[in-house]
């Protein structure tokens, strides 16, 4: 990682790994992305509470947009993905974070 870059597009930083390694994964990241505006597209919906919006595309189309509070509370798609027990998310969904 270039650690002076002031944008970051992580793609699925979490993809194949089990819940263990993901959190290994997800602690450097979170220092990593610190005051960096950063991209992330994930289908992992434990990583979109952090984000500052939560953009959900499926089909190419852009469904939802929000905080990750935003879009939990109009019910949708996005949070019954987000839900009690979440699940892997079906549809792309980009983490954007200041």
């Amino acid at each position: 990682m270039l650690r002076a870059a002031p944008v970051l597009v992580l793609d699925e930083p979490t993809a194949g790994l089990d819940s263990v390694a993901a959190r290994q994964v997800v602690q450097p990241l979170r220092r990593l992305v610190s005051g960096r505006t950063t991209i992330l597209i994930t289908h992992d919906p434990s990583l979109a509470p952090d984000a500052d919006r939560v953009l959900v595309v499926d089909g190419g189309r852009l469904m939802e947009a929000g905080t990750h509070a935003e879009p939990v509370a109009r019910g949708g798609a996005y949070a019954r993905l987000a839900g009690p027990t979440p699940g892997a998310l079906t549809e792309d969904t980009l983490v954007l974070r200041r």
